[in-house]
């Protein structure tokens, strides 16, 4: 069973920030290694799970981070109940879900810290 946390976009601020507790209205979190704990709304923010899932250099894989696998950057998005790597391989848009794609790519952003890493691939869809 994987392990079920999340992390949140700030969308007044332009922070991300690590989601300590829920509730129906609000959220509260702290900055990234930052330990000041903050309440949020859930309008002010875009909220990101954690896959379960790590990359080749053993950082935690969220929804909506930016991989680089072979020699293109795709995102990680939710897709038919399961995570799936966005891509696009010779002009046609595939959506990649096995665990080894996951394991052999590498984490090198977000598509709200990190957009322009995703200009070069077709398939940004936020």
């Amino acid at each position: 069973m994987r392990e079920i946390k999340f992390r949140a976009w700030d969308k007044l601020l332009c922070e991300m920030f690590e989601i300590e507790w829920f509730s129906k209205t609000e959220l509260t979190g702290s900055k990234v290694g930052i330990l000041d704990m903050y309440r949020l709304a859930y309008s002010d923010i875009h909220l990101m799970q954690y896959t379960g899932l790590s990359d080749k250099n053993g950082v935690e894989i969220y929804e909506w981070d930016i991989l680089r696998w072979v020699h293109s950057n795709n995102e990680v998005s939710f897709y038919n109940n399961k995570f799936v790597i966005l891509s696009e391989v010779g002009g046609i848009k595939i959506k990649l879900h096995d665990k080894g794609y996951f394991e052999d790519s590498e984490v090198i952003g977000n598509i709200y810290e990190n957009k322009e890493l995703l200009k070069e691939n077709k398939c940004i869809t936020k």
